[in-house]
């Protein structure tokens, strides 16, 4: 499953390719986002912190200097009352203004006006609360004269005094935020300020928030937002303010379009890179190893006979990669596992997997020859005869006598004693290939293998006669010197067979017989070739 999926990923890796720049340019979209909503998160909480602050100082000192009004001063507007208000006023950060009502709560004098000629009634306040025992009353946005100047003001009143903050001190930091209101307990808020940008959607959404023990802060993916609201510990003031994604995007344009233009770059060099990444995964190389461990290595069985007789005295055993739906050559394949060093991983697959195959599906013989090609690095005694001494034990089918190939041209005289070893443990060593490489008599002699297998191009040539055909006799002659038997490889047709048979080869295999074949296929051949040849040995 794995390997077709990396099959399917290396032959559209293009498309892979350009998916994954895609993805990447859209994660660092994502990121920019998200980068550039912290910043405008962290700033919109700095100016909600400020104004906090700005209305947590006003507040402290009005109700310090209310506390201390109502404690200390008699509300007679008396010209010691008023010298001594004006005097608390001068003292004062950020109170610009002292006055005093009467029991029927109208403005009757003041520390700047002093005496008003007539009691001004206060109207309904913005709020009006219970606060640590007293009663106490706010108004926002109150208008006063001071002389010829008129301003807006923020008034508190305690029992029979009131204090006057010009609303100036911090209307700067108002403009900053969206809403400024003033909670009573679990109503909804009066809101003595709201920006411009405050529509019916944001107004609701606004009240909602405020109705929550919890106030969202922060990234509201409902309405793709930056939202916050924020009440001032100790005070009944709710600030409220939000971005939206636009906003965020405009407020940080120039960062913004410097970021996308990186992003999108780097998209394309993701694209780049990964592409041919991508594209080697469909190369048999990159899959390999995979191939190995999940089973996509299989043995394929071709026939090795008696030319004479014609019957099917042993097998070679064929690497075959199944690679999907399709079946890789050993020759594309090779290379790739000298490469990856992945020589005794498939020289062990392929002993093991053979011989349990065919112990499990072969009828009992009297004798049927497996040979399995070795890798060059794998001609080792002692890592074969440790590998195959318990497999062979385990199997417990003496009649399937494994063999053991070697190429003439991937031998030296390093290995002489490495194969001589693995003679006198009873393996059969067949040199493959052979009259390609550069053995002579003596060299043959002193390797003395069990069995030479004749290259098929030799064969391939017999019938035109050339000279490379005419080396047969030599090869057979150095066979018979040395007491091996003879298997010429790549026989096609009747003639090349007999004409092998009259040289003196006694045995064959090649497409004339069978192609190689999977195990069941192989063993029902088998088994329907012995079955005629008995029928045509009865009559």
């Amino acid at each position: 499953m794995l390997n077709r999926l990396r099959k399917h990923v290396g032959v559209h890796a293009c498309g892979y390719g350009i998916a994954c720049g895609v993805l990447a340019s859209l994660l660092g979209l994502f990121t920019i986002a998200f980068v550039l909503a912290l910043v405008e998160s962290n700033t919109l909480a700095k100016s909600h912190q400020r104004l906090e602050r700005a209305i947590s100082s006003v507040t402290d000192e009005e109700e310090f200097l209310l506390h201390h009004l109502n404690k200390h001063l008699r509300p007679d507007c008396s010209d010691a009352a008023l010298a001594q208000a004006r005097q608390l006023v001068f003292a004062t950060r950020f109170v610009r203004d002292i006055g005093f009502v009467d029991h029927q709560n109208r403005r009757i004098c003041s520390a700047v006006a002093g005496i008003l000629p007539e009691p001004a009634p206060l109207e309904l306040p913005t709020l009006r609360e219970i606060r640590n025992g007293v009663d106490q009353s706010i108004w926002f946005n109150f208008p006063l004269a001071m002389g010829p100047n008129h301003y807006k003001a923020l008034i508190m009143q305690q029992g029979q005094f009131f204090v006057v903050v010009n609303q100036q001190s911090f209307s700067s930091l108002i403009r900053d935020v969206d809403v400024l209101g003033l909670q009573l307990a679990d109503a909804l808020p009066s809101r003595v300020y709201q920006s411009d940008r405050i529509t019916p959607f944001w107004s609701t959404y606004f009240d909602e928030q405020t109705a929550l023990k919890r106030p969202k802060q922060g990234f509201d993916w409902t309405i793709m937002s930056l939202v916050r609201t924020d009440y001032i510990p100790g005070t009944p003031w709710v600030i409220q303010s939000y971005l939206s994604g636009q906003d965020i995007l405009l407020r940080q344009e120039p960062m913004f379009v410097l970021l996308l233009v990186t992003i999108m770059f780097s998209g394309l060099l993701i694209t780049a890179f990964v592409t041919p990444v991508l594209a080697r995964q469909k190369s048999i190389g990159a899959r390999l190893r995979n191939l190995l461990k999940e089973g996509g290595i299989q043995c394929y069985y071709q026939p090795i006979v008696d030319l004479k007789s014609r019957h099917w005295i042993g097998c070679e055993v064929l690497m075959r990669i199944r690679d999907g739906d399709c079946i890789v050559a050993p020759q594309e394949a090779l290379p790739e596992i000298v490469r990856q060093g992945l020589e005794w991983e498939l020289d062990t697959y392929m002993l093991q997997h053979a011989m349990a195959e065919l112990a499990q599906s072969m009828p009992i013989t009297n004798g049927f020859k497996v040979a399995v090609n070795l890798m060059p690095k794998n001609i080792s005694f002692h890592a074969l005869a440790n590998f195959l001494s318990p497999l062979l034990r385990a199997l417990d089918r003496p009649d399937l006598q494994l063999g053991l190939e070697i190429v003439e041209h991937s031998y030296d005289d390093t290995v002489i004693h490495e194969i001589a070893a693995l003679r006198k443990a009873g393996f059969a060593i067949s040199v493959d290939d052979f009259g390609t490489g550069y053995s002579n008599l003596g060299r043959v002699k002193h390797l003395a293998p069990d069995v030479l297998k004749i290259d098929r191009t030799f064969v391939h040539e017999m019938e035109d006669h050339v000279l490379r055909s005419s080396l047969i006799p030599e090869i057979v002659s150095i066979g018979r010197a040395v007491g091996s038997q003879l298997v010429a490889e790549g026989i096609e047709n009747e003639l090349q067979a007999e004409q092998l048979q009259q040289l003196g080869v006694d045995y064959g295999q090649g497409y004339l017989f069978a192609k190689p074949l999977p195990l069941q296929a192989f063993v029902k051949a088998y088994m329907a070739q012995n079955t005629l040849l008995q029928d045509s040995t009865h009559t």
